[in-house]
């Protein structure tokens, strides 16, 4: 088997189906397989899609075990020569799979490659692409202060070596994986992509950002971001300092106490409750009337064909209608404007989904069954 994508997912339901129905298109020719570790959801997920797609291999956890422990568990599971670790809320183009196959093939020293990636906006997320960060580096990032947290020299669009790509997407030789000990079980989430990347990179290897692709990350969907996670976000810097790099007693008093303190003062990611003013514009082949029938709040349908995006209109995009590569291509181009919106009608659903930006969580909205 060629390829192997991982995916941990918790309380997801909805978007981790439009990320399957994605990956099963941009994975028709490629030997490949899909492995869910769910971390004790309760939403229902398990059942609902392991009965709707019963080629995935669900592994369902009795407990939330964390980001780290959940993925070596669906690594230690997977049968394919390359994995895939891949966040639940996110939607892959028909061809990332086999470009990062053939950018792989052509350099024996690849360690991992991630891809560009944007928010439900189109919006550009610069963690993408990140740089190694010191101890008193860490510090000045989290005041605001550092210039060097991301890799700049690099553009969004471009290819080249970075020192650290993001856990929401990261391609690899499944040998290469379990020969660095895949992800450090001692963080619980966040910061273990840090430190995957560095113990790659310490083998020999060179990590590649990929910004020729481009996937859609909603960023943050199957996590609360209260004070809870936020924790575990700073701890991990400390952890990561504390294994690979030498502290002195000013660093770690003065980190210790700025890490425990600093999630009280940072603001969480806020639900957006759906508008059911807002005119909904479907991109589709369907007839009005048809879409009305599940989407009462439908406005008007409009053909895939030469289509222009107006500002401050919600689109909804029809999977049956669309390629994923054309729907990240509309999304992408429109670069971040929070005036326009997108959302998604997953294929054989009766409901759309979308984020509107990274900051706020995503919505689902429920039609009617017919």
């Amino acid at each position: 088997m060629k390829l192997s994508i991982v995916i941990v997912s918790y309380n997801v339901l909805h978007f981790l189906e439009l990320c399957v129905q994605s990956i099963m298109a941009a994975t028709e020719s490629i030997s490949s397989e899909i492995i869910v570790v769910d971390n004790n959801s309760n939403d229902g997920s398990v059942n609902y899609l392991s009965e709707k797609y019963p080629l995935i291999n669900f592994i369902a956890l009795s407990q939330n075990l964390g980001f780290s422990k959940a993925n070596n568990i669906g690594v230690k599971a997977a049968k394919g020569a390359f994995v895939c670790i891949l966040n639940p809320d996110t939607i892959v183009s028909e061809k990332s799979f086999y470009n990062l196959l053939e950018m792989y093939n052509d350099n024996n020293n690849m360690g991992i490659i991630g891809c560009k990636l944007i928010d439900g906006s189109g919006q550009f997320l610069p963690e993408s692409k990140r740089n190694f960060v010191k101890p008193f580096g860490a510090l000045k990032k989290i005041a605001g202060l550092s210039s060097n947290y991301y890799a700049h020299n690099i553009g969004s669009d471009q290819n080249g070596n970075v020192e650290v790509l993001v856990g929401a997407f990261m391609f690899l030789k499944r040998k290469l994986y379990i020969e660095v000990g895949g992800f450090d079980e001692d963080y619980f989430m966040y910061g273990e992509d840090f430190d995957l990347s560095y113990k790659v990179e310490q083998l020999g290897k060179r990590n590649f950002y990929f910004g020729e692709s481009t996937a859609i990350h909603f960023k943050g969907e199957s996590t609360t971001n209260d004070i809870r996670y936020k924790k575990h976000f700073y701890e991990a810097m400390h952890i990561f300092h504390k294994k690979h790099f030498k502290l002195n007693r000013i660093y770690s008093l003065v980190s210790s106490v700025i890490f425990k303190v600093l999630p009280y003062f940072k603001a969480s990611r806020k639900p957006v409750e759906f508008d059911h003013n807002l005119n909904l514009t479907f991109i589709s082949k369907k007839e009005l009337s048809q879409v009305q029938t599940i989407f009462p709040e439908a406005e008007m349908v409009l053909s895939p064909k030469n289509l222009q995006i107006e500002s401050d209109r919600t689109y909804v995009f029809d999977i049956d209608t669309l390629t994923f590569t054309e729907i990240i291509k509309v999304v992408e181009g429109n670069n971040g404007n929070t005036q326009t919106r997108f959302l998604f009608w997953p294929s054989k659903t009766s409901y759309i989904i979308g984020s509107f930006n990274a900051q706020s969580r995503g919505i689902v909205v429920q039609g009617k069954n017919t």
